[in-house]
């Protein structure tokens, strides 16, 4: 995943901005933690496992990210 480019060479997201990704523990929520993490962006990682969520930040390139649990059940 590559971040969105705007036309004028800069990208959406990169270095210096901070993506929520909800629900972002299994699947493509994952996957997209991790395309953004790749763009330099700093990564907030939601989701109900306390587990996959510490783990998918541990693996994130760069460093900053950080893992929110909630369940609204």
């Amino acid at each position: 995943m590559t971040a969105h480019a705007t036309g004028d060479g800069e990208t959406v997201l990169g270095e210096g901005h901070i993506a929520l990704v909800t629900g972002s523990t299994d699947d493509i929520g994952a996957a997209t933690a991790r395309g953004l993490a790749e763009t330099g962006a700093t990564v907030v990682v939601h989701g109900r496992d306390s587990e996959k969520g510490k783990r998918l930040v541990a693996g994130l390139p760069n460093g900053g990210h950080a893992f929110y649990i909630a369940d609204f059940a």
